[in-house]
Formats: C-alpha cells, sequence, structure tokens
C-alpha cells in the first residue's frame, strides 16, 4: 500500500499514488490529522511530509473544482496540510 506522504524525501520516490491517496482522502472528507494517522498506523511512529509537487498539485485542484463549496472545501484542506506538514523540494 502506498504512502501518501513521504517519510523522508528521496529521488526515486514515486509521485502519483500518494497524490491519489492525498486526493482519496480528500475526497472522503478525511481531515489532515487522520491521513497523518492513517500514514503513522500504517509506517509506525515516523515524520511525515509532503512534496512540493504534491502542494502543486493540491494547489491545482482549486482551479479544478465544479462548485464554490468544492473550491472552499479544497482549499481548506490544503490550508490544514500547509499547517501540518513540512514540505520537502
Amino acid at each position: 500500500m502506498s504512502l501518501p506522504f513521504a517519510r523522508k524525501p528521496t529521488p526515486a520516490a514515486p509521485s502519483s499514488q500518494p497524490q491519489a491517496a492525498l486526493a482519496a482522502g480528500e475526497r472522503r472528507g478525511d481531515t489532515v490529522e487522520r491521513l497523518i494517522e492513517r500514514v503513522l498506523s500504517i509506517a509506525g511512529d515516523q515524520d511525515a511530509a509532503l512534496c512540493a509537487l504534491g502542494l502543486t498539485e493540491r494547489a491545482h485542484g482549486l482551479y479544478g473544482a465544479q462548485t464554490p463549496e468544492m473550491r472552499v472545501r479544497r482549499e481548506s484542506f490544503l490550508h490544514e496540510l500547509l499547517a501540518g506538514l513540512t514540505v520537502y523540494p
């Protein structure tokens, strides 16, 4: 099972599956805290982080929102990500 967050930045880390997991969590209405709990339950007690590409993909998703409510929900999720996680380049 792929983790939605990288434990440490690695050159060979795949980007599409973790981003899909982030998107799925957002669609389910998970909070960032809940996503981190899911990661820790799988990977153990480790630092969770988000890659800059993942952050960019989440920001791009704001513009694809089909309704104003969806855009607000996505924007809120993005702000939670920024507040709760380190972003690695």
